[in-house]
């Protein structure tokens, strides 16, 4: 007999534990609801400094894209996305302790380790970001 976890016990318990923890009622609401003001707190954020930008996703998953033009499909991103615009904002992320993907065409994630305080620190690194990011950007 043979296989990825024959003999690994830790493995298996670990993949049980997992398993245990992602049935936990609630929890996939919880994380929608915390992604959610995430990515609504970035986009009001951004549209009240007047950055043209399209804060896009769904649940736990998005992105921030530099444009004024939708953003539907990577053909949308290739044509109208602001890469330099991205690193900008990302490098002022970085600065106040916040880590997205370097890279404007990587998707953002919020997991089930971030917490409501989590949120709340990034948001306020957004607003500390801005005025920077703006300036940076004329």
């Amino acid at each position: 007999m043979a296989g990825t976890y024959s003999g690994n016990g830790i493995a298996v318990s670990a993949a049980n534990a997992t398993l245990d923890f992602l049935t936990t009622p609630g929890i996939y609401k919880d994380l929608f609801a915390r992604s959610e003001r995430l990515i609504l707190g970035i986009r009001d954020r951004m549209n009240s400094a007047g950055l043209q930008t399209k804060v896009v996703g769904i649940g736990p998953l998005f992105q921030v894209w530099f444009t004024d033009s939708p953003i539907r499909n990577y053909r949308d991103a290739v044509h109208h996305a602001r890469k330099d615009r991205f690193r900008i904002w990302w490098e002022e992320m970085m600065k106040r302790g916040v880590l997205f993907h370097p890279d404007a065409f990587e998707n953002l994630f919020v997991s089930f380790a971030h917490t409501d305080t989590d949120v709340e620190q990034t948001l306020q690194a957004v607003d500390d970001a801005l005025p920077e990011v703006k300036r940076r950007m004329r």
